[in-house]
């Protein structure tokens, strides 16, 4: 993995800025291009993680501060003369589109006197006003959480999930940035662009007694780290992932803390062997 130490060539990379334009524009911030929902890449959270530093590195200062304005000035000159300014091309179209729509999208979601925010979509108002995208969602994710994998019943509740940040890509129509997850899952998830910038990524327990924790001792944030950094069952030859069986986090040692390093995954079947 590339230095992750803060540097300014970390804005002018060409692979992590061409990463940054595949992810988004997958999850609907390129408006030239429908993103494909129904076999999307699954990016790892390394790659994820790779393009945090991008998304408000190309963002123009002028850009961010266009909610103060009752008629904000045009948003593509600012962008290209911001990426110009760090040694990028102004003339990549996709790129200047993907930013114009993230920069919208997040000063849209400020409330200021002279507007309303904009308001995230529920999985209530998904179901009843989106019926065949959420059909289409559940029957790619078999009807399980798409991090832990249990199945959604009367008992688990089914929330929604933007998979990039709600404030920067929001609720494209074709559900593009859509993902189910339970309520644990989600609470764990937090507002982070790739589970590595969560602290618990980094065992980091300072403060955690205070917060939630679930039956294996661990926070629902380190639990959802483990999850979609480990992806599957841990136990050698087994690898099922969260489409196939329910997914648990157990602690590998009783006598440590449940940091990430202590904790494993576990699927239902070989839960009992733990």
């Amino acid at each position: 993995m590339r230095s992750l130490l803060s540097s300014p060539a970390r804005l002018t990379d060409p692979i992590a800025v061409d990463l940054f334009k595949k992810i988004f524009a997958q999850h609907g911030a390129l408006t030239r291009r429908s993103a494909d929902t129904d076999t999307p890449v699954m990016y790892s959270q390394e790659e994820r993680l790779a393009v945090v530093p991008l998304i408000f590195g190309l963002m123009p200062a002028d850009a961010l501060d266009r909610h103060l304005y009752r008629r904000p000035p045009p948003l593509k000159p600012l962008i290209r003369s911001h990426l110009r300014a760090i040694g990028l091309s102004g003339d990549d179209e996709d790129l200047v589109d993907i930013l114009q729509n993230v920069i919208y999208h997040y000063t849209s979601t400020l409330a200021f006197p002279h507007r309303s925010p904009r308001a995230k979509r529920s999985i209530g108002e998904i179901r009843l006003n989106a019926s065949k995208t959420y059909q289409s969602i559940r029957a790619r994710q078999r009807g399980r959480c798409a991090a832990c994998g249990v199945l959604f019943t009367d008992d688990v509740e089914e929330t929604l999930d933007h998979v990039l940040p709600w404030r920067l890509i929001g609720d494209p129509p074709n559900g593009a940035n859509w993902q189910f997850l339970c309520r644990p899952c989600n609470s764990g998830k937090q507002h982070w662009m790739s589970s590595i910038q969560a602290p618990q990524s980094f065992n980091w327990w300072y403060g955690c007694p205070e917060q939630q924790l679930t039956d294996s001792g661990a926070t629902e944030e380190a639990r959802f780290v483990l999850l979609t950094q480990r992806q599957g069952c841990e136990l050698t030859n087994c690898g099922k992932g969260p489409r196939e069986t329910s997914l648990h986090v157990v602690k590998r040692y009783e006598t440590g803390l449940a940091i990430a390093d202590n904790l494993e995954v576990r699927c239902e079947a070989h839960l009992s062997t733990y």
